[in-house]
């Protein structure tokens, strides 16, 4: 699973853990650190792709799969 991107991503220096929340408010504050991530878009398209669990490119699980919906992407 790995990919080039990943290695600039701004996550790896905080583990994955925080990344996997367990409520809406975790979730927002993890969130937050995504926005200056420089692959945060390559982060996104990735996940979009995939049925991946935890925070990608900023969003969750649940927005995800909305983006899905509206772009008519199969999740």
């Amino acid at each position: 699973m790995r990919q080039e991107w990943m290695a600039e991503a701004l996550c790896r220096e905080i583990g994955p853990e925080p990344f996997f929340p367990e409520n809406d408010g975790e979730a927002r504050r993890v969130k937050k650190f995504c926005g200056p991530c420089p692959v945060r878009r390559e982060c996104l398209r990735f996940a979009l792709k995939r049925d991946e669990r935890g925070i990608w490119g900023g969003t969750t699980r649940a927005e995800r799969r909305r983006v899905q919906e509206r772009l008519g992407m199969a999740p």
